[in-house]
């Protein structure tokens, strides 16, 4: 018979470089989350970062000198009209505007930095809520710029039939705005009436 294979002696010497260990979501915390923008969450949030953005524009073009003057004219000339004060509806479409669209950003940004994570468990709850309130003030301000645009179309047919000489400069403009709302306060609505009911979802 012949002698028994030897054992390889292990070479303890040598080392080998360990993988890196995963300590699970917590240390993936940090690390974009690009995922997101595919999902019914991310999606909606693009198009409501899209639809105040048209609102701003839309609201801003418009001439603020026209509103003074509408504002004015509806009055001296007692045209029954809607009874919307038209720079003020102007200033608050453009307010609430860059306040939802700073709340989005905001949002935006905590979930494609998986910083949602850090937060206290209810803080996207919170959050949902506050943005359903702030889609009705959005309803609101949508139907005081169709008002708004109502104002300057009666407006601008009496002006032209008293051959006053002015001309309203983006007559749209405030029909475009309220477009714009509706749509923002409908993705406001889809996204997070979704993320609440995702949350009372019992775990599998």
């Amino acid at each position: 018979m012949g002698s028994p294979p030897s054992a390889v002696s292990p070479h303890y010497g040598t080392s080998l470089p360990n993988p890196p260990a995963d300590d699970g979501p917590e240390a993936r915390k940090g690390f974009l989350n690009l995922g997101w923008f595919k999902t019914l969450n991310g999606i909606l949030t693009i198009v409501t970062i899209i639809a105040l953005t048209c609102v701003i524009i839309s609201a801003g073009v418009s001439n603020r000198h026209d509103g003074y003057f509408v504002n004015s004219y509806a009055k001296s000339q007692k045209i029954k009209t809607a009874r919307v004060d038209v720079d003020n509806t102007r200033n608050s479409v453009l307010t609430f505007a860059i306040i939802g669209l700073i709340l989005v950003l905001a949002d935006l940004i905590i979930h494609v930095f998986n910083l949602i994570a850090r937060l206290p468990a209810q803080t996207e709850r919170i959050f949902s809520i506050v943005m359903l309130v702030f889609a009705a003030i959005l309803l609101i301000l949508g139907c005081c710029a169709a008002a708004w645009e109502k104002k300057m179309d009666d407006v601008s047919k009496v002006a032209k039939t008293n051959q006053t000489g002015f001309k309203l400069k983006h007559k749209g403009a405030p029909a475009a705005a309220a477009f714009f709302l509706f749509a923002a306060m409908l993705s406001i609505i889809g996204d997070h009436v979704s993320r609440l009911i995702r949350r009372q979802d019992p775990p599998m």
